[in-house]
């Protein structure tokens, strides 16, 4: 796929450090990758992105940046990184069987930047997969990003890039054909 070969990996490239960057920095990132798909799609220049993300199975953004917080810090907290880099995160204790807090080691003087917005971001995140794989794991935050874009609807009264003013999708790819409780 086009996109996969030509705008991900500039996406992802970093994207750990980068992707918290301030919301007027990121809203320019979003603008090209939303140029992108709708050139891939040969879409209208004002069309909405949403189903054409859960078109090509494409994660938005946000939510890009979300799953590979995730699966980074996962993957730290699991100890199948590097030991430098595992040791920056430590788990502070068991709120509930599948839900683990992470905090990562930063003076009390310095608790912003990206380390601690990664551990945030996992802190936040609902699933906890502390018996499956990293790629399991990773594979599930994915298809719950899919999940919530499979039925957009547009919610202007007059769109006027939408027929008769309502956009639904469908998504239906093998992302979602699985039944989703069976990934909860």
């Amino acid at each position: 796929m086009i996109y996969n070969a030509l705008v991900r990996p500039y996406l992802e490239y970093g994207i750990n450090l980068w992707g918290t960057v301030s919301v007027s920095r990121k809203s320019a990132i979003v603008t090209i990758q939303k140029k992108a798909v709708r050139a891939i799609t040969d879409a209208r220049y004002n069309a909405h992105t949403t189903p054409l993300f859960s078109k090509l199975g494409i994660l938005k953004f946000d939510d890009l940046y979300q799953v590979n917080a995730c699966k980074l810090v996962e993957s730290a907290v699991r100890r199948q990184l590097p030991q430098e880099i595992s040791e920056i995160f430590y788990l502070v204790k068991p709120v509930r069987e599948t839900r683990l807090n992470v905090r990562p080691h930063v003076s009390t003087s310095n608790k912003e930047g990206p380390l601690a917005e990664l551990a945030e971001t996992w802190n936040k995140e609902e699933r906890k997969m502390t018996g499956a794989s990293v790629q399991t794991y990773t594979r599930a935050l994915i298809r719950d990003y899919m999940w919530q874009y499979c039925n957009f609807e547009c919610t202007l009264k007059q769109c006027y890039t939408c027929p008769k003013g309502k956009a639904t999708t469908q998504f239906t790819s093998n992302l979602i054909e699985t039944d989703k409780t069976a990934w909860q």
